[in-house]
Protein backbone atom coordinates (compact mmCIF):
# COMPACT_ATOMS: atom_id res chain seq x y z
CA UNK A 1 0.00 0.00 0.00
CA UNK A 2 1.36 3.36 -0.87
CA UNK A 3 1.91 6.21 1.77
CA UNK A 4 2.59 9.45 2.25
CA UNK A 5 3.97 11.43 4.87
CA UNK A 6 1.88 13.70 6.91
CA UNK A 7 1.79 15.59 10.22
CA UNK A 8 4.96 13.27 11.51
CA UNK A 9 3.44 10.19 10.45
CA UNK A 10 2.55 8.08 7.80
CA UNK A 11 -1.32 8.01 6.22
CA UNK A 12 -2.51 5.53 3.25
CA UNK A 13 -2.91 6.78 -0.11
CA UNK A 14 -6.93 6.17 -0.66
CA UNK A 15 -7.66 5.04 -4.11
CA UNK A 16 -9.58 7.21 -6.62
CA UNK A 17 -13.22 5.79 -5.95
CA UNK A 18 -12.18 5.82 -2.08
CA UNK A 19 -11.68 9.44 -2.21
CA UNK A 20 -14.64 10.07 -3.65
CA UNK A 21 -16.66 8.47 -1.36
CA UNK A 22 -14.97 10.51 1.21
CA UNK A 23 -15.55 13.78 -0.24
CA UNK A 24 -19.41 12.78 -0.83
CA UNK A 25 -19.47 11.85 2.92
CA UNK A 26 -18.26 14.83 3.80
CA UNK A 27 -20.58 16.75 1.36
CA UNK A 28 -23.71 14.53 2.46
CA UNK A 29 -23.23 14.97 6.38
CA UNK A 30 -22.42 19.22 6.02
CA UNK A 31 -25.62 19.70 3.58
CA UNK A 32 -27.40 18.59 7.16
CA UNK A 33 -25.55 21.55 8.78
CA UNK A 34 -27.24 24.19 10.10
CA UNK A 35 -25.08 27.78 8.55
CA UNK A 36 -26.67 30.10 10.29
CA UNK A 37 -25.59 28.03 13.47
CA UNK A 38 -22.32 27.70 12.66
CA UNK A 39 -21.52 31.47 11.36
CA UNK A 40 -23.76 32.88 14.92
CA UNK A 41 -20.87 32.92 16.84
CA UNK A 42 -19.25 35.32 14.32
CA UNK A 43 -22.05 38.22 14.16
CA UNK A 44 -20.40 40.10 11.44
CA UNK A 45 -19.96 36.86 9.10
CA UNK A 46 -23.40 35.76 9.94
CA UNK A 47 -24.82 39.07 8.92
CA UNK A 48 -22.02 38.76 5.74
CA UNK A 49 -23.39 35.66 4.57
CA UNK A 50 -27.04 36.59 4.37
CA UNK A 51 -26.21 39.51 2.45
CA UNK A 52 -24.21 37.48 0.09
CA UNK A 53 -27.42 34.78 -0.30
CA UNK A 54 -29.63 37.36 -0.73
CA UNK A 55 -27.50 38.90 -3.33
CA UNK A 56 -27.32 35.60 -5.25
CA UNK A 57 -23.79 36.31 -5.33
CA UNK A 58 -21.87 32.74 -5.75
CA UNK A 59 -18.76 32.68 -6.19
CA UNK A 60 -16.28 31.72 -9.12
CA UNK A 61 -13.46 29.51 -7.34
CA UNK A 62 -10.32 28.14 -10.05
CA UNK A 63 -9.02 24.46 -9.54
CA UNK A 64 -5.59 23.69 -10.33
CA UNK A 65 -2.37 22.13 -9.44
CA UNK A 66 -0.01 25.31 -9.79
CA UNK A 67 2.37 26.34 -12.31
CA UNK A 68 -1.17 26.39 -14.81
CA UNK A 69 -0.67 30.27 -15.67
CA UNK A 70 -3.18 31.59 -12.73
CA UNK A 71 -1.43 34.67 -12.84
CA UNK A 72 -1.88 35.54 -16.54
CA UNK A 73 -5.50 34.40 -15.95
CA UNK A 74 -5.75 36.73 -12.51
CA UNK A 75 -4.37 39.68 -14.97
CA UNK A 76 -7.18 39.15 -17.88
CA UNK A 77 -10.14 39.13 -15.45
CA UNK A 78 -8.97 41.91 -14.13
CA UNK A 79 -9.72 43.51 -17.26
CA UNK A 80 -13.36 43.05 -16.61
CA UNK A 81 -15.86 45.49 -15.32
CA UNK A 82 -18.07 42.42 -13.62
CA UNK A 83 -15.51 40.17 -11.87
CA UNK A 84 -13.58 41.03 -8.54
CA UNK A 85 -10.71 38.57 -9.19
CA UNK A 86 -8.37 37.81 -6.81
CA UNK A 87 -5.09 35.92 -6.49
CA UNK A 88 -3.46 34.53 -3.36
CA UNK A 89 -0.65 36.80 -3.82
CA UNK A 90 -2.96 40.07 -2.79
CA UNK A 91 -6.03 39.61 -0.37
CA UNK A 92 -3.67 35.93 0.82
CA UNK A 93 -0.42 36.97 2.11
CA UNK A 94 -1.54 40.57 3.65
CA UNK A 95 -3.13 38.72 6.86
CA UNK A 96 -0.39 36.95 8.47
CA UNK A 97 -2.53 35.16 10.80
CA UNK A 98 -5.36 34.17 9.19
CA UNK A 99 -3.01 32.31 6.18
CA UNK A 100 -1.52 30.64 9.19
CA UNK A 101 -5.22 29.13 10.42
CA UNK A 102 -6.40 28.44 6.75
CA UNK A 103 -3.23 26.81 6.17
CA UNK A 104 -3.33 24.69 9.34
CA UNK A 105 -7.27 23.64 8.37
CA UNK A 106 -6.84 23.13 4.81
CA UNK A 107 -4.21 20.67 6.00
CA UNK A 108 -6.44 19.41 8.83
CA UNK A 109 -9.10 19.26 6.21
CA UNK A 110 -7.14 17.23 3.48
CA UNK A 111 -5.70 14.43 6.24
CA UNK A 112 -9.81 13.97 6.98
CA UNK A 113 -10.70 13.52 3.42
CA UNK A 114 -7.90 11.38 2.68
CA UNK A 115 -8.84 8.95 5.64
CA UNK A 116 -12.03 9.32 5.88
CA UNK A 117 -12.36 10.69 9.65
CA UNK A 118 -15.11 12.99 8.72
CA UNK A 119 -17.42 14.43 11.94
CA UNK A 120 -19.73 17.37 11.85
CA UNK A 121 -17.77 19.88 14.16
CA UNK A 122 -14.97 19.57 12.02
CA UNK A 123 -16.60 20.41 8.64
CA UNK A 124 -18.23 23.65 11.24
CA UNK A 125 -14.79 24.75 11.31
CA UNK A 126 -14.21 24.37 7.99
CA UNK A 127 -17.06 26.37 7.22
CA UNK A 128 -15.78 28.97 9.71
CA UNK A 129 -12.28 28.98 8.64
CA UNK A 130 -13.25 30.48 4.81
CA UNK A 131 -15.79 32.31 5.68
CA UNK A 132 -13.67 34.64 8.49
CA UNK A 133 -10.63 34.43 6.13
CA UNK A 134 -12.38 35.26 3.03
CA UNK A 135 -14.52 38.29 4.94
CA UNK A 136 -12.66 41.48 3.89
CA UNK A 137 -13.07 40.11 0.00
CA UNK A 138 -16.78 39.25 0.28
CA UNK A 139 -17.52 43.08 2.12
CA UNK A 140 -15.87 44.51 -1.41
CA UNK A 141 -17.49 41.91 -3.65
CA UNK A 142 -20.58 43.16 -2.52
CA UNK A 143 -19.64 46.38 -2.54
CA UNK A 144 -19.29 46.12 -6.11
CA UNK A 145 -22.00 44.26 -6.58
CA UNK A 146 -19.36 41.59 -8.50
CA UNK A 147 -19.07 38.13 -7.89
CA UNK A 148 -15.88 37.22 -6.11
CA UNK A 149 -13.15 34.56 -8.28
CA UNK A 150 -10.67 33.00 -6.24
CA UNK A 151 -7.81 32.37 -9.00
CA UNK A 152 -4.71 30.99 -7.32
CA UNK A 153 -4.59 26.95 -6.70
CA UNK A 154 -4.72 27.29 -2.83
CA UNK A 155 -8.19 27.61 -2.93
CA UNK A 156 -8.65 24.29 -4.79
CA UNK A 157 -8.70 22.33 -1.35
CA UNK A 158 -11.85 24.10 -0.09
CA UNK A 159 -14.12 22.72 -3.28
CA UNK A 160 -16.28 20.74 -0.98
CA UNK A 161 -16.54 23.63 1.51
CA UNK A 162 -17.52 26.37 -1.18
CA UNK A 163 -20.03 23.57 -2.02
CA UNK A 164 -21.52 23.60 1.18
CA UNK A 165 -21.58 27.42 1.37
CA UNK A 166 -22.71 28.41 -2.21
CA UNK A 167 -25.08 25.92 -4.10
CA UNK A 168 -24.26 27.90 -7.26
CA UNK A 169 -20.59 28.13 -7.15
CA UNK A 170 -18.94 27.77 -10.31
CA UNK A 171 -15.53 25.96 -11.03
CA UNK A 172 -12.70 26.09 -13.52
CA UNK A 173 -10.91 23.09 -13.51
CA UNK A 174 -7.13 24.41 -14.94
CA UNK A 175 -4.82 21.65 -16.03
CA UNK A 176 -2.18 21.51 -17.58
CA UNK A 177 0.72 18.52 -18.83
CA UNK A 178 2.30 17.57 -15.84
CA UNK A 179 5.46 17.21 -16.96
CA UNK A 180 5.80 20.99 -17.81
CA UNK A 181 4.18 21.90 -14.40
CA UNK A 182 7.23 19.61 -12.65
CA UNK A 183 9.60 21.26 -14.71
CA UNK A 184 7.55 24.58 -14.07
CA UNK A 185 8.14 24.02 -10.41
CA UNK A 186 11.74 22.83 -10.21
CA UNK A 187 12.63 26.32 -12.04
CA UNK A 188 10.94 28.04 -9.54
CA UNK A 189 13.52 30.56 -7.67
CA UNK A 190 11.07 31.66 -4.81
CA UNK A 191 11.14 27.97 -3.43
CA UNK A 192 10.25 28.57 -0.26
CA UNK A 193 8.24 31.77 -0.85
CA UNK A 194 5.45 30.55 1.74
CA UNK A 195 3.07 28.33 0.01
CA UNK A 196 6.10 25.65 0.01
CA UNK A 197 6.77 23.41 2.49
CA UNK A 198 7.30 19.57 3.63
CA UNK A 199 3.93 19.78 5.91
CA UNK A 200 2.39 20.62 3.01
CA UNK A 201 2.44 17.28 0.70
CA UNK A 202 -1.69 16.86 0.43
CA UNK A 203 -1.87 20.15 -0.66
CA UNK A 204 0.02 19.63 -4.03
CA UNK A 205 2.95 21.93 -2.82
CA UNK A 206 5.79 19.50 -3.68
CA UNK A 207 9.20 21.47 -4.53
CA UNK A 208 10.94 20.22 -1.32
CA UNK A 209 10.27 16.29 -2.74
CA UNK A 210 11.09 17.18 -6.92
CA UNK A 211 14.53 18.49 -5.56
CA UNK A 212 16.02 15.35 -4.15
CA UNK A 213 13.22 12.97 -6.60
CA UNK A 214 15.38 10.81 -8.44
CA UNK A 215 13.47 7.40 -10.29
CA UNK A 216 12.94 4.81 -8.04
CA UNK A 217 13.20 7.36 -4.92
CA UNK A 218 10.26 7.10 -2.30
CA UNK A 219 10.19 11.06 -2.70
CA UNK A 220 9.63 10.65 -6.81
CA UNK A 221 6.62 9.07 -5.62
CA UNK A 222 5.10 11.47 -3.28
CA UNK A 223 6.24 14.06 -6.10
CA UNK A 224 3.95 12.07 -8.95
CA UNK A 225 1.51 11.59 -6.03
CA UNK A 226 1.42 15.04 -5.47
CA UNK A 227 -0.09 15.89 -9.01
CA UNK A 228 -2.42 12.83 -9.47
CA UNK A 229 -3.74 13.74 -6.18
CA UNK A 230 -4.77 17.38 -6.97
CA UNK A 231 -5.45 16.48 -10.60
CA UNK A 232 -8.18 13.93 -9.08
CA UNK A 233 -9.36 15.56 -6.41
CA UNK A 234 -10.28 18.69 -8.41
CA UNK A 235 -11.69 16.52 -10.85
CA UNK A 236 -14.20 15.32 -8.35
CA UNK A 237 -15.81 18.84 -7.88
CA UNK A 238 -17.20 18.18 -11.60
CA UNK A 239 -18.89 14.77 -10.11
CA UNK A 240 -20.51 16.65 -7.56
CA UNK A 241 -21.04 20.37 -8.72
CA UNK A 242 -22.20 18.84 -12.59
CA UNK A 243 -20.67 19.72 -15.91
CA UNK A 244 -23.03 23.06 -16.16
CA UNK A 245 -21.37 24.80 -12.98
CA UNK A 246 -17.45 22.76 -13.67
CA UNK A 247 -15.36 24.03 -17.17
CA UNK A 248 -12.40 22.39 -17.68
CA UNK A 249 -10.00 23.77 -19.48
CA UNK A 250 -6.19 23.16 -20.86
CA UNK A 251 -3.62 25.71 -19.72
CA UNK A 252 -1.69 25.10 -23.61
CA UNK A 253 -5.29 26.61 -25.14
CA UNK A 254 -5.30 29.40 -23.52
CA UNK A 255 -1.46 30.69 -24.27
CA UNK A 256 -2.22 29.38 -27.61
CA UNK A 257 -5.06 31.98 -28.17
CA UNK A 258 -7.53 29.46 -29.08
CA UNK A 259 -10.74 31.26 -29.25
CA UNK A 260 -12.84 27.73 -27.70
CA UNK A 261 -10.93 28.49 -24.73
CA UNK A 262 -11.43 32.26 -24.62
CA UNK A 263 -15.12 31.52 -25.18
CA UNK A 264 -14.74 29.01 -22.09
CA UNK A 265 -13.66 31.81 -19.82
CA UNK A 266 -16.48 34.01 -20.58
CA UNK A 267 -18.95 30.98 -19.91
CA UNK A 268 -17.15 29.93 -16.44
CA UNK A 269 -17.70 33.74 -15.72
CA UNK A 270 -20.45 35.09 -16.87
CA UNK A 271 -18.82 38.10 -17.83
CA UNK A 272 -19.33 39.52 -21.27
CA UNK A 273 -16.95 42.63 -21.10
CA UNK A 274 -13.90 40.12 -21.36
CA UNK A 275 -13.01 41.26 -24.61
CA UNK A 276 -10.59 39.32 -27.56
CA UNK A 277 -8.47 41.78 -27.80
CA UNK A 278 -7.39 41.51 -24.19
CA UNK A 279 -7.14 37.90 -24.02
CA UNK A 280 -4.61 38.22 -27.05
CA UNK A 281 -2.86 40.80 -25.49
CA UNK A 282 -2.37 38.80 -21.92
CA UNK A 283 -1.69 35.29 -23.57
CA UNK A 284 1.23 36.55 -25.99
CA UNK A 285 3.99 36.44 -23.17
CA UNK A 286 4.88 32.47 -22.78
CA UNK A 287 3.84 30.63 -19.66
CA UNK A 288 5.59 30.67 -17.03
CA UNK A 289 8.22 33.59 -18.98
CA UNK A 290 9.82 35.07 -15.62
CA UNK A 291 13.02 36.27 -14.57
CA UNK A 292 13.33 34.51 -10.94
CA UNK A 293 14.33 30.96 -12.70
CA UNK A 294 16.87 29.04 -11.58
CA UNK A 295 20.33 28.55 -13.54
CA UNK A 296 22.34 25.81 -13.91
CA UNK A 297 21.99 24.08 -10.37
CA UNK A 298 19.90 21.40 -11.31
CA UNK A 299 20.90 18.22 -12.75
CA UNK A 300 18.32 18.19 -16.25
CA UNK A 301 19.23 14.27 -16.58
CA UNK A 302 17.57 13.70 -13.46
CA UNK A 303 14.73 15.85 -14.10
CA UNK A 304 14.29 14.03 -17.53
CA UNK A 305 14.16 10.97 -16.09
CA UNK A 306 11.39 12.26 -13.02
CA UNK A 307 9.50 13.67 -15.94
CA UNK A 308 9.55 10.53 -18.21
CA UNK A 309 8.37 8.06 -15.67
CA UNK A 310 5.42 10.72 -14.39
CA UNK A 311 3.11 8.85 -16.84
CA UNK A 312 3.37 5.30 -15.63
CA UNK A 313 3.28 6.60 -11.55
CA UNK A 314 0.18 8.05 -12.44
CA UNK A 315 -0.87 4.74 -14.38
CA UNK A 316 0.15 2.68 -11.00
CA UNK A 317 -1.83 5.32 -8.64
CA UNK A 318 -5.30 4.98 -10.55
CA UNK A 319 -5.57 1.25 -10.93
CA UNK A 320 -4.13 0.40 -7.07
CA UNK A 321 -6.92 -1.26 -5.32
CA UNK A 322 -9.56 -0.02 -2.79
CA UNK A 323 -7.20 1.22 0.54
Amino acid sequence: MLTTPFLGGRIPIPAPRTLAAHAAQYLSLGRTLDLKRILSPFEKQASLFDHLKAKGQAPRVVLSTGRCGTLALQTYLETSHQLYALHRNGAYMSRPAWTLWHHEQKHEMFYRLVTGRIDADSIALDIQTLMHFLAPDFRVALTLDRPLTMVAHAWSTWWPTWMLLFEEVRFLHLQRDPAKVARSWLSKKSQYDGQLGPRSILTMDMLPYVQCAMVGDPKHQQVAWSLFFQTLFNGLAESFAGKDRVTTLASEDLFSRNPSAHAALIRFTGADDLSRESYEETYATPINDKQDLIDGDLDPVMIQQWIDALPSLFQRFAAQPNC
